[in-house]
């Protein structure tokens, strides 16, 4: 579920443009890192794990999300 809403997020950003202020809107894409809240996973190395698959997702050509177990 967290992970179809990400790609649904990266999808509704991409779409709209960003307003810059007395400039032509420009386009952004954003890329997501998930990772599962697991009890036995203490917090700090979840944050690793989310930020390998925001860097795979990156890796993989960016707008886009990942989930790392």
């Amino acid at each position: 579920c967290a992970l179809l809403t990400a790609q649904r997020l990266c999808q509704k950003i991409a779409s709209a443009p960003f307003p810059l202020e007395q400039h032509t809107p420009v386009q952004v894409t954003i890329s997501i890192g998930i990772t599962p809240l697991l009890p036995n996973v203490p917090s700090h190395e979840r944050v690793v794990i989310a930020d390998a698959a925001l860097y795979q997702a990156k890796h993989e050509g960016r707008n886009q999300a990942r989930l790392l177990p």
